[in-house]
């Protein structure tokens, strides 16, 4: 995927090039409401697609578990990380700004996976194997509750 970097407040900032946003059209978006009882399932029509999510700060939940094939990522806006688990790779521990929300954009296309984080403080790439023809992620909570803002964007064409 094509990146800038810039500085920024002496930050390396490393974000996908600004021409990048037209090439998507935002498809759904809202706020999941997640608890340990009802898990939150998006159902997405294929695995090209751009899945920006912010994490409230706040949430009364320690962690967030979001499972996409074949990917595990353990969210935790209180330790102010991103746990990574791809299915038979090493993990890889993101970690994010405090006093921030945590907002993660995730660029899957169909075998490759880039994570940008905190707008661009961090960033990784992922090369993967899928097991699925199309990706259905899904939100859970280990105690109380969280609510989940998401975008869900669809390559034009």
């Amino acid at each position: 995927m094509p990146r800038e970097e810039t500085y920024e407040d002496g930050v390396l900032m490393c974000r996908p090039v600004k021409e990048l946003d037209g090439k998507f059209r935002t498809d759904e978006g809202g706020v999941l409401h997640v608890t340990p009882e009802h898990p939150g399932v998006l159902s997405l029509s294929s695995y090209s697609f751009r899945l920006s999510i912010t994490v409230k700060r706040k949430c009364e939940s320690g962690e967030v578990v979001m499972k996409l094939d074949p990917f595990v990522f353990h969210i935790s806006p209180e330790h102010s990380y991103v746990l990574v688990l791809p299915e038979g790779k090493n993990s890889s521990l993101i970690p994010l700004e405090k006093e921030r929300e945590t907002r993660l954009d995730f660029y899957f296309d169909n075998s490759v996976l880039e994570l940008f984080a905190d707008g661009g403080r961090r960033s990784a790439s992922w090369i993967f194997r899928r097991k699925r023809e199309k990706a259905e992620p899904e939100f859970s909570v280990f105690q109380k509750s969280c609510d989940l803002s998401y975008e869900v964007a669809y390559p034009n064409g």
